[in-house]
């Protein structure tokens, strides 16, 4: 009986290694996506647009970026993965939104950054604390309250000028290269995490199952 549930067990644990090498050969893919986040935040931060049409085009990117990087998590989460999907809704449908409506005032600009910036850092949040554990886990927990700070202060302050939003975007997408630059590395190293857990788990099923009873 022993020997049928280990070996159950040991074909159990073969897929849980396929996917896990699997998801880690994307690992590039998320560093790419850390570093463009990086540079384009830096890239926002440099620049000082004075029209609001040039400020929403920024913006929109941005958005639509945070959103496809929130349905990549999506792929790989284990659980609360419908968090990511409806963060990657939001994003795309905000984004969208912004190139619709280009010539809106700067308040109603200042209130999609805002708000969107709460929503993602809310969302960030949870999935990081049903994470608990992982290696790396508090980079999102860290990243999502910075998130909610930076919304909830512009939500305060509708009425700040180009250059303070300019300045938000900037550093919130910068925020959130530098996470998904740590992510990739966590991602590469899934297999090596899988094969300790494993490991682990036949450790726990040696003392009970293959050692007889003394005469």
């Amino acid at each position: 009986m022993g020997t049928r549930e280990a070996r159950e067990a040991r074909m159990g644990e073969a897929p849980a290694m396929e996917v896990a090498e699997s998801v880690s050969r994307l690992w590039w893919l998320y560093l790419a996506v850390g570093v463009l986040w990086t540079l384009y935040g830096m890239f926002v931060l440099s620049l000082r647009p004075a029209a609001i049409a040039t400020l929403a085009i920024l913006v929109g990117i941005a958005f639509i970026l945070g959103g496809i990087s929130q349905f990549m998590h999506a792929s790989r989460a284990d659980n609360w993965r419908w968090l990511w999907i409806v963060g990657g809704v939001l994003g795309i449908a905000a984004g969208v939104a912004t190139f619709v409506w280009p010539g809106k005032t700067l308040f109603v600009l200042s209130v999609f950054v805002a708000w969107y910036l709460v929503l993602s850092g809310i969302f960030t949040l949870v999935a990081s604390l049903a994470s608990v554990g992982r290696r790396m886990w508090w980079a999102g927990l860290i990243l999502g309250a910075l998130e909610i700070v930076l919304g909830m202060w512009a939500i305060s302050s509708p009425g700040r000028e180009v250059l303070l939003l300019v300045n938000l975007v900037g550093i919130g997408m910068i925020l959130y290269g530098v996470t998904e630059i740590f992510a990739a590395f966590s991602v590469r190293k899934l297999p090596e995490l899988v094969g300790e857990a494993q490991a682990a788990r036949g450790r726990g099923r040696i003392p009970g199952q293959g050692r007889s009873a003394p005469a």
